[in-house]
């Protein structure tokens, strides 16, 4: 008699174990690749230049739509130039500088590829570009 009392409370306990649903693991801290969202400002653009001159120690000025289709951006380095503004013969040519832009717990964060170099992006708003 208990055995069949405990069967059907133990076939419910065992389909309810099963009803739930499995836990979804999302890591907050691992970066993902991002896009600026529409309404950033001339304040996000201003400290995505100053972050860029710092990291290739040169002033950069960008453009409202970097960051607004892909998440890489390319900068070419500075041509060497004679003091007549002519370019320099026989400089070597260095391989552009890249940068990616990548959401950090609801943060901008700014990464020169291939290097250490970082910055947080305070003043502007990403999304994730997935």
């Amino acid at each position: 008699m208990i055995k069949k009392l405990f069967f059907p409370l133990w076939i419910l306990s065992l389909s309810a174990c099963q009803s739930e649903p499995a836990a979804i693991v999302v890591n907050i801290n691992k970066p993902v690749p991002a896009l600026f969202t529409s309404n950033n400002g001339e304040a996000c653009f201003q400290q995505l230049s100053l972050r860029l001159g710092e990291a290739i120690n040169h002033p950069v000025h960008v453009s409202p739509t970097v960051f607004s289709t892909s998440s890489t951006m390319f900068l070419e380095p500075v041509v060497q130039r004679n003091a007549d503004g002519t370019r320099k013969d026989g400089m070597v040519v260095d391989k552009p500088n890249q940068f990616k832009l990548e959401l950090v717990r609801q943060q901008c964060l700014l990464t020169q590829v291939n290097q250490q170099w970082q910055s947080s992006l305070p003043l502007c708003l990403c999304q994730s570009s997935h």
